[in-house]
């Protein structure tokens, strides 16, 4: 594998898996080339910049071979072939998801802050695999490069068909909430992530707004709507018939 120097006047940026180099000495202002045949590939978090087509195979290897949390990532990312809506969804995403999965809650170390349950250790896996063009951000939605789509559908082969399920399940569960019924959710299953919070005063007069509004995106159940409200499930009920909901028997 061949390495290069990376001269001074050049400043390399990656995007989707290929290096572009910008001439600092060129009079021409932004001048951009682009340098197809150059790759890049992390180890150690080093920045090597190689030659060749070929390096998807050991960033591959580099990802399965160690770190679980850039499997999950990834297949979350993958999961019901939709983008993640924002950084904050995946924050909290994988927050439900450390409930049913060890490896998860081992690795993310969430912590209670102003917004919520955060893992500074996710933030910065996310960030990494970006720089090694595994994902990618626009708009704040979260997709995977063209790389990172062939390490997903690897992963995903060999994933467990129980895994696959939380991954799919989870996604679709949070990922077209607002930001208050996610925060709602979480605050009134998880009241532990409340003690840090700023936005929990803010939202708690209006919480039992955005618990029946899950019911009535049918994203809970009136007795799931009740445990989260701490109230009986036939007050719950009542207030669907007033709000003209339909009532499942």
């Amino acid at each position: 594998m061949k390495l290069l120097k990376n001269p001074k006047h050049l400043i390399f940026s990656v995007h989707d898996g290929y290096v572009k180099a910008e001439d600092q000495t060129s009079k021409a202002p932004n001048l951009v080339k682009n340098l197809p045949q150059i790759r890049f590939l992390y180890y150690n978090r080093t920045l090597l910049i190689t030659m060749g087509n070929k390096v998807e195979l050991e960033i591959k290897k580099i990802i399965q071979d160690g770190n679980e949390l850039h499997k999950f990532i990834i297949l979350l990312t993958h999961s019901n072939d939709e983008p993640i809506n924002e950084r904050f969804k995946l924050q909290k995403i994988m927050y439900v998801l450390s409930d049913s999965v060890d490896e998860i809650k081992e690795q993310c170390s969430y912590e209670a802050t102003n917004y919520g349950p955060y893992s500074k250790i996710l933030d910065e896996e996310v960030r990494y695999l970006k720089q090694i063009g595994v994902l990618t951000e626009d708009v704040g939605k979260i997709t995977l490069t063209r790389m990172g789509k062939k390490l997903a559908q690897e992963l995903y082969k060999n994933e467990g068909e129980e895994t696959r399920y939380r991954l799919n399940k989870h996604k679709d569960f949070l990922n077209d909430m607002t930001k208050n019924e996610i925060l709602t959710y979480i605050y009134s299953a998880h009241p532990d992530m409340i003690k840090e919070s700023i936005e929990y005063d803010n939202l708690k007069p209006h919480m039992e707004k955005h618990v029946m509004s899950l019911l009535k995106k049918h994203k809970i159940s009136s007795e799931r709507a009740s445990e989260l409200l701490n109230i009986p499930q036939y007050s719950v009920i009542k207030k669907m018939r007033d709000m003209n909901m339909i009532i499942l028997r």
